[in-house]
């Protein structure tokens, strides 16, 4: 049992890089992805961080819980019963057999997409936001 909770835990650390991973891909190349060494750039990236506003972004594709999906497509181990995350899996404007997975937060605007599981069976189109350097 301790063992599908350790593994559980890896796969929720994998999804999160992966919807970190994808969503850096999206973000525009420039000086301030090089972040200078010493205490004194330190301290002007991290207000820069702070001041940056959120994108907007639209994106077309389905619900899927995503420790089951990593399931499916990596064979990673998740134990039978499990919380499930959700998480909006796209495939439109991308090469062909790569995905971009993004994580959906539970909000008041966003919690029928949690609840209701009509909105897995079909193709969605979800606007929203993303914010920097996530």
């Amino acid at each position: 049992m301790r063992r599908d909770s350790f593994r559980f835990a890896t796969v929720c650390a994998l999804l999160c890089g992966l919807a970190l991973a994808s969503v850096a891909r999206d973000a525009p190349a420039g000086p301030e992805e090089a972040p200078e060494r010493g205490a004194a750039a330190k301290g002007e990236s991290d207000s820069a961080d702070a001041s940056a506003e959120p994108r907007a972004i639209e994106l077309r594709g389905r619900l899927v819980c995503l420790a089951e999906e990593m399931r499916t497509r990596f064979d990673v181990r998740v134990p039978p019963v499990h919380d499930h995350m959700l998480g909006l899996r796209v495939s439109g404007d991308l090469a062909p057999n790569e995905l971009r997975y993004y994580s959906l937060l539970r909000t008041d605007f966003s919690k029928a997409l949690f609840e209701d599981p009509r909105y897995r069976k079909v193709e969605l189109v979800l606007s929203g936001r993303v914010f920097p350097r996530t």
